[in-house]
């Protein structure tokens, strides 16, 4: 049997440690700690952007999590495993990132930026320290060598992640993870659970119920709805679905795209419309309402006109006009109030897929008027018909978007550093270098949630759903999907979708940029 030595722990700084010049990484060994910092920025695997991630990473937990691997050679302590860590490190130490300015310029300003407010490379690092050769490499071969027959370290999966965040970051379970989670607490649906407990549908169960034409031809949404496993139409329909997928023996590669999701659920039928019958039900009653008022709304017995009185506690759709309505009282002569859903104007209001305007379907319009750009942005949405102009209507949203997070960070980046409404890790300087979903996802989302004691916490846990990468319903996901594939354009109904989740995320934003612009620093 062999014995190994146990590490040391020790508490050290970046500047006690070595980079290794062996790392198995490199195409081949390397001279010195410059050569070994510029080689993983040279590396597919690494690269400049990975190393940022790292930086931003440590920067904004203010911890470095994971241990280093040590071996102590002749005095030095040389890491085995930690290295590209140590390199985000090593370049906050002295001009360490002069190295990189030259060819890495974007890293470079980034580094430059974030140590004016706090130098990473102080932080204090848990360190495992070996004297012996064959004892670090065992170390570190368990650590990169997988599952190992169960030695080694078994991934998750996305179902395991999945709960794991929303047990312990209070993260809502994604749609696959609740699908799971109710057949598994549904004692009638054993059988069906058995059948996918040991499959990882997850992810594949988000991505087929999340399409916009599964959720509008058979669960019959409305744009901008989802489908909701609480409710009991919509789970039967749901477990119909994942039988049918089952019985064809499919995989993710039968459903992953849209065209494929179709054409696989073809032969599904929609949910009972039971909205039919609660229409005509509405539609009887307001036509024994209107029997007892008048052309103006006034209430024939009791000389009152309507519109006094208004409440809108139960809205409903009549003639494709969304109206309110509320009878108190057992006597519909007396105390009957009626609200018919207007515009500002006092037309009645029609569905937002009537409109050819999206500013007039989700209606959204900008108090902050200190950036032409927006303002022109704004104008031409709202006279542009999205139906005829798909392509341009989803350039002109994600245009606004990139626009309003700009004058966002413009305006809290800058705030003093003692201020705690200060946005941290992203500024005018490198916002050129973020992708849009990083930009919301990353830093907008959080800050956004904290401002005046929470006020805008529904909006930043929006962003945190609708902007997340690994998303199948990413609102970036779909408007880079139409900016870089020519072959594709986008639907009304798409563009109608996205514009009814961003013009609520835009409409917050605006109000607090107004806010916050009119006051003084």
């Amino acid at each position: 049997m062999t014995y190994f030595e146990r590490p040391i722990h020790k508490e050290m700084y970046a500047k006690d440690l070595t980079l290794s010049k062996t790392n198995p990484r490199f195409p081949h060994p390397v001279k010195s700690e410059k050569e070994a910092i510029l080689t993983f920025f040279q590396l597919k695997k690494v690269g400049p952007k990975k190393i940022e991630q790292i930086i931003q990473d440590i920067f904004e937990t203010k911890v470095v999590l994971e241990d280093f691997i040590v071996l102590k050679e002749n005095e030095r302590y040389v890491v085995y495993d930690g290295n590209r860590r140590l390199t985000a490190l090593k370049l906050f130490l002295g001009n360490n990132s002069e190295i990189i300015k030259d060819k890495y310029k974007r890293t470079y300003e980034l580094i430059k930026t974030l140590k004016e407010e706090y130098n990473i490379s102080t932080i204090p690092l848990s360190v495992k320290v070996y004297t012996d050769k064959n004892s670090m490499a065992n170390h570190v071969l368990k650590i990169h060598s997988g599952q190992q027959g169960g030695v080694g370290q078994i991934p998750w999966d996305s179902n395991e992640k999945d709960s794991f965040k929303a047990r312990h970051l209070n993260q809502p379970l994604s749609l696959g993870n609740k699908i799971y989670k109710k057949l598994q607490n549904s004692p009638d649906l054993k059988d069906l659970y058995n059948k996918i407990k040991n499959e990882a549908y997850t992810t594949t169960f988000d991505r087929i119920f999340s399409f916009l034409d599964i959720r509008t031809r058979i669960f019959k949404l409305e744009y901008g709805r989802h489908v909701d496993v609480d409710n009991e139409i919509h789970f039967n329909k749901i477990c119909e679905m994942i039988e049918f997928f089952i019985a064809k023996n499919a995989n993710v590669g039968d459903v992953y795209t849209k065209q494929k999701a179709i054409s696989f659920f073809e032969s599904i039928d929609p949910i009972e419309d039971i909205n039919d019958n609660i229409k005509s039900k509405t539609f009887e009653t307001t036509k024994v309402i209107t029997k007892k008022t008048d052309i103006q709304g006034t209430n024939a017995n009791s000389g009152r006109n309507l519109d006094d009185n208004t409440s809108k506690t139960n809205n409903s759709t009549v003639n494709g006009h969304d109206i309110g309505t509320s009878i108190t009282g057992s006597n519909t002569n007396i105390g009957t109030t009626i609200s018919i859903g207007r515009n500002p104007g006092g037309r009645p209001r029609k569905k937002p897929s009537e409109y050819n305007s999206l500013i007039e379907a989700y209606y959204f319009k900008n108090k902050f008027r200190k950036n032409d750009r927006i303002n022109g942005i704004m104008d031409e949405i709202k006279h542009l018909q999205y139906k005829d102009f798909g392509l341009s209507v989803n350039f002109l949203i994600r245009s606004l978007l990139e626009t309003y997070a700009y004058e966002y960070v413009k305006v809290f980046s800058s705030l003093e550093k003692d201020n705690p409404n200060r946005l941290k890790g992203l500024t005018v300087k490198n916002f050129s270098d973020k992708e849009l979903s990083e930009k919301y996802f990353d830093y907008i989302a959080n800050h956004i949630g904290k401002l005046e004691n929470g006020k805008y916490s529904t909006i930043g846990k929006q962003i945190l759903t609708y902007f997340n990468k690994n998303n199948n319903i990413a609102i970036t996901q779909k408007l880079n999907h139409y900016v870089h594939i020519p072959d594709f354009i986008p639907t009304s109904t798409e563009n109608l979708e996205t514009w009814s989740v961003v013009y609520k995320i835009l409409h917050a934003m605006d109000n607090i940029i107004e806010s916050y612009t009119g006051q003084d620093y």
